[in-house]
């Protein structure tokens, strides 16, 4: 505890953990911020885990970023992930749980997050591809609001399988103007407005799968350009959100409102009525994890090939509803329209197989699911980059797929730039003869994902290569060599 700030990382800091952490009680005086947290712009691969955060004169964290920032130079590549904030401190005398002032690639997952006057979480600025999924917020005045500011706007904002309840305030949801905003699958109980937005509004995106219950109307005071459907509104008015696909009533039939239970139970109206065919509301088990399951046994090795292969004729013979029978996902053209601009960045959009490679965007198959959509638009990249052309034929799928899971293709090609480029790192000749030098190469060439990623050691390899070659990693080629530092196991 204390009297300023309790971390005050500036915007040279990269590659830090906070785990584990009891961080409370740093508070100047009325009106002087305080804050638990506080990265300055610039700050980067920061992730704040699995720590009890409150009471303090300001925010909980902070991405701060002053007017004049540029999107390019705010805070980049922050995970805020399974920790409670909270606040016991009079009115007047704290602010919000997290306040993103600016900032890209920030993930805020899993938390519990209460007890605060103002609003829990302030996104604003020229805040771009933000994700805030899984939290539970609740007894609070506000919940979450987005708004430009400064000239910026923020864009790619995802807020999904969130859970807010009991807000006394006006809303739990707030957008004044945003770019590609997509509200999937959150839960409303006992708040205000569930979903408001004010003047600019939101420019684009889509509002799916939110179930709300026992709360006030919507409140639509702004432009609203977003696909707008496939949600639950019950005691609750839906104003200008309403949808021919919704479902109303009285009751959605929680589990257990009074213990704060909001799963459905069998008998629900809403019970799989989202746009995908799963619950409307929040769904935790749909929540993408960060990992995927390691092959370890030589059957299961032949099994997944087995798998690679079908998967690679169904693609080809444009049978995606294949895999995702396979996978047991609907089709959901939410889900393709946002893969799009993923698929315009590897210039994949005139391709004679564009449907097939969006749907592998989308979707995945039953070995790349585990991945997210932009990691397996990577893999498509990491193809096209050693290869010089998009996958078209059966091998060049499995060889994509197997790419995308740690295999090594069956294709080869040149090793020379991933030689030289390992010179560069481990300041000496690779040997092929040494199975850690040959995965290096492998994964250099090739672009190798992980079969069991480690964020730590990304993390850490990121940051050797950008001592190393003086700028941050942004190609698909910069990529696969910071894999090629985490996992290969070669050294200098």
């Amino acid at each position: 505890s204390g009297q300023r700030d309790g971390f005050d990382m500036n915007g040279t800091v990269n590659n830090i953990t906070i785990k584990n952490s009891t961080i409370h009680d740093f508070v100047w005086q009325p009106g002087k911020d305080a804050h638990c947290i506080v990265l300055d712009a610039g700050a980067s691969e920061v992730t704040i885990l699995d720590s009890v955060i409150y009471d303090c004169g300001g925010d909980g964290i902070q991405l701060y970023a002053s007017g004049n920032t540029a999107q390019a130079a705010a805070s980049h590549n922050i995970l805020i992930e399974g920790n409670s904030i909270y606040n016991t401190l009079a009115s007047g005398h704290h602010e919000n749980a997290i306040d993103i002032k600016n900032g890209s690639a920030v993930t805020i997952r899993n938390n519990v997050l209460y007890g605060f006057d103002h609003k829990i979480i302030t996104l604003q600025k020229a805040s771009y591809d933000v994700s805030i999924v899984g939290n539970i917020l609740y007894g609070s005045d506000r919940g979450i609001e987005v708004r430009a500011e400064d000239g910026g706007v923020p864009t790619q904002v995802g807020i999904e399988h969130n859970v807010f309840y009991d807000l006394y305030g006006s809303y739990a949801l707030k957008f004044d103007w945003v770019e590609d905003a997509r509200v999937y699958h959150n839960t409303f109980y006992n708040v205000g407005n569930p979903i408001r937005v004010e003047e600019e509004g939101i420019l684009s995106g889509a509002i799916y799968s939110n179930l709300a219950a026992a709360s006030n109307k919507n409140r639509i005071l702004g432009p609203l350009e977003a696909n707008v459907g496939y949600n639950g509104w019950f005691d609750t008015d839906a104003e200008g959100l309403a949808a021919s696909t919704d479902v109303t009533g009285g009751d959605p039939v929680f589990v257990n409102t009074a213990q704060k239970d909001f799963a459905l139970q069998a008998t629900s109206p809403a019970k799989n009525k989202a746009e995908d065919g799963y619950d409307m509301g929040a769904v935790p088990e749909l929540i993408q994890s960060e990992s995927t399951d390691t092959v370890a046994t030589n059957a299961e090795r032949a099994e997944q090939i087995a798998r690679i292969e079908w998967a690679a004729a169904a693609v080809v013979s444009h049978n995606y509803a294949s895999i995702l029978s396979d996978i047991n996902v609907n089709a959901s053209s939410v889900r393709e329209q946002a893969s799009v601009s993923l698929l315009d960045a590897i210039g994949a959009s005139a391709s004679s197989q564009s449907d097939m490679m969006l749907a592998f965007i989308a979707y995945g198959t039953s070995d790349t699911v585990g991945l997210g959509a932009g990691e397996r638009a990577g893999v498509l990249n990491s193809f096209q980059s050693v290869f010089q052309r998009l996958p078209a034929s059966q091998q060049d799928w499995e060889d994509v797929m197997k790419i995308a899971v740690g295999r090594w293709p069956s294709q080869t090609a040149s090793t020379a730039s991933a030689e030289a480029l390992f010179e560069q790192v481990y300041k000496r000749q690779a040997s092929m003869e040494n199975a850690h030098d040959a995965a290096a190469i492998t994964i250099m060439t090739y672009g190798l994902r992980p079969s069991d990623r480690n964020l730590s050691s990304e993390a850490a390899a990121s940051a050797t290569f950008e001592a190393v070659f003086g700028h941050s990693p942004t190609s698909a080629q910069d990529w696969d060599v910071v894999r090629a530092i985490a996992y290969s196991g070669a050294v200098r």
